[in-house]
């Protein structure tokens, strides 16, 4: 487990090469959520997208491997996606896990808060803020500057396909990035193959042509 940075080290170490040991390794792992074309604000399924969504950015401060990074949302429903799920976020209290109310922590370690800004500036490049700040954010019960803490951040990619970070960092903390796709299953799946396989994709969806066409098309590409 770990980074593709980390995976490529140890392949190249002189006894895995010297020996051609079998390496199996779990590296960066660019987790999406899709949002059917069906899919309508203020229908029941909406909501569980919203919801979900939010819960897994901000689960453990999104570091597990399972954590979504890149949300699918069709073109059409991209702006009311960004304020819905903005505000579904916003509802996340930060701060000392102790304190009632509370639901997202710090990060691990100073290296890795370093590590999640270092990556939000790169997605910055190719995406803009939707929501949050490259900071700690407003917590509740924290005395000055003590723990590791980065609010969460949603960004949108301005290029989609083009977005070459966005499918291949994985910025392992509160961090998630909106694609915006044609509508159709084959561009979403288009989008989901470009972050190399992963561990998980979800798909909300109650069109059963469409998701049955996500499933079959994304299936080789998820452990």
């Amino acid at each position: 487990t770990g980074s593709a940075s980390t995976a490529a080290r140890i392949r190249a170490t002189e006894q895995i090469v010297k020996n051609s040991v079998r390496v199996n390794v779990e590296a960066d792992s660019l987790n999406g959520a899709v949002m059917g074309p069906d899919v309508n604000p203020g229908s029941s399924t909406w909501d569980l997208f919203l919801a979900e969504v939010a819960r897994d950015m901000t689960q453990k401060a999104g570091q597990k491997c399972t954590a979504i990074r890149r949300i699918l949302v069709p073109a059409e429903k991209l702006e009311d996606a960004k304020v819905a799920l903005g505000e579904e976020i916003s509802r996340t209290h930060i701060g000392n896990p102790e304190t009632r109310g509370v639901r997202m922590g710090p990060v691990a370690s100073q290296s890795q808060l370093e590590d999640v800004q270092a990556g939000i500036t790169e997605l910055l490049e190719s995406c803009e803020m939707v929501y949050g700040e490259q900071g700690r954010g407003e917590l509740r019960d924290i005395d000055g500057e003590a723990g590791y803490f980065q609010a969460p951040v949603l960004l949108c990619a301005k290029d989609p396909h083009n977005a070459q970070a966005v499918h291949e960092r994985e910025v392992f903390g509160p961090v998630s990035t909106l694609l915006a796709y044609d509508g159709t299953s084959a561009d979403a799946i288009a989008l989901i193959r470009k972050g190399g396989g992963g561990l998980v994709t979800s798909v909300y969806s109650d069109d059963r042509e469409f998701a049955t066409d996500m499933m079959l098309g994304i299936a080789p590409f998820h452990g």
